[in-house]
């Protein structure tokens, strides 16, 4: 982790205090979806001919747990099959 100056910390803090829920919001939504397409750069950097679906696959095991991941590979599956 980086090390952070004292002086700026606190003026980051005090930043943050002033904004509203929902401006704190709206900064977390947008760190969210930038990790995101930075998680997706990431995987088609390393396997540039995935398709879509595999693509899809591989964020969401890298974003939830493998109990909940299972289960929802499971639902994906079980409603593929139905179509």
């Amino acid at each position: 982790m980086a090390v952070r100056d004292p002086k700026t910390e606190q003026l980051r803090i005090e930043i943050y205090r002033r904004m509203t829920p929902q401006e704190r919001m709206q900064i977390a939504a947008q760190l969210y979806e930038e990790g995101i397409a930075n998680m997706r750069a990431a995987i088609l950097d390393r396997h540039p001919n995935l398709s879509e679906q595999a693509l899809n696959r591989e964020m969401r095991r890298r974003l939830l747990p493998r109990a909940l991941f299972l289960k929802v590979e499971a639902h994906i599956k079980d409603h593929n099959q139905g179509l």
